[in-house]
């Protein structure tokens, strides 16, 4: 079996890509981070490789779902873990009293954690149409959602709905998406650390199961696993408000597609 991990630099990353060595499983390293992916490379070798990549460069990621195919001869997971977080605020707080327009937001956040992750589905589905013996079920993408994307931060909206847009794939592959509470990373300010208490706060193995657990499931699909602390929560679909109005206007319609 053959995965891609993405964002491998520390945190989730780094966990998930060793439970997989652990598991039996080739895997390939994915960062944009060279040096710190090539170090985990070798502490995981033989059966782990590195790859730098830009999760927003198409030709980027094309390029490398091209070279893991043409090794190794499929494609069975996906771990779409690349992130990041809003450095500044779309209710520009230093802005009130000024005339002039505001400078152009930045979408560094919401472009890594929705736009990166619709590129990678994409060559996913590609490649995992193309293996055999699967039983109907091409591969498995599982993906670092947060449960910002189900009770949004108010102080982040981008952030929360670049990763609510996550929630919503389905395709014949198992697609499933991992909500982390609080996990310390080195991607988390020391000041964010200061304001919690240590109840609060997630292991990183407690998301690390939850991706062991989709791997392990591949008839498991469509499921929003949140993270909290030492506990997994299966979180529901929302019922149709209207019945089946309400469906009908959320239900495919093929010939709006090309």
């Amino acid at each position: 079996m053959h995965a891609l991990t993405r964002a491998t630099k520390s945190g989730i990353g780094k966990a998930i890509s060793t439970q997989l060595i652990r598991d039996g499983w080739l895997v390939t390293l994915c960062d944009i981070q060279d040096t710190a992916g090539q170090v985990l490379a070798t502490i995981l070798s033989p059966n782990a490789t590195f790859c730098p990549c830009n999760v927003l460069s198409y030709a980027s990621q094309a390029s490398i779902f091209t070279h893991v195919h043409q090794k190794h001869g499929r494609i069975d997971a996906l771990l779409a873990n690349a992130g990041h977080s809003d450095r500044g605020s779309i209710y520009m707080l230093n802005w009130r009293d000024k005339d002039e327009i505001p400078p152009e937001l930045g979408l560094l956040s919401t472009d890594v954690c929705y736009k990166g992750f619709l590129y990678g589905v994409q060559l996913t589905i590609h490649f995992m149409r193309k293996n055999k013996g699967s039983g109907g079920v091409g591969g498995c993408v599982v993906a670092t959602s947060s449960i910002a994307s189900v009770h949004s931060h108010q102080t982040l909206p981008g952030y929360c709905g670049a990763k609510a847009a996550i929630n919503q794939f389905k395709e014949n592959i198992s697609i499933n998406a991992i909500l982390p509470g609080i996990v310390i990373t080195g991607a988390v300010p020391q000041a964010s650390i200061d304001t919690t208490t240590p109840e609060r706060i997630t292991p990183v193995r407690t998301v690390e199961d939850a991706y062991k657990l989709c791997l392990d499931d591949t008839s498991m699909t469509g499921q929003l696993v949140e993270c909290s602390v030492d506990k997994h929560f299966f979180l529901p679909a929302p019922e149709m408000a209207n019945g089946a109005a309400a469906k009908r206007a959320c239900t495919l319609c093929e010939p709006f597609f090309e």
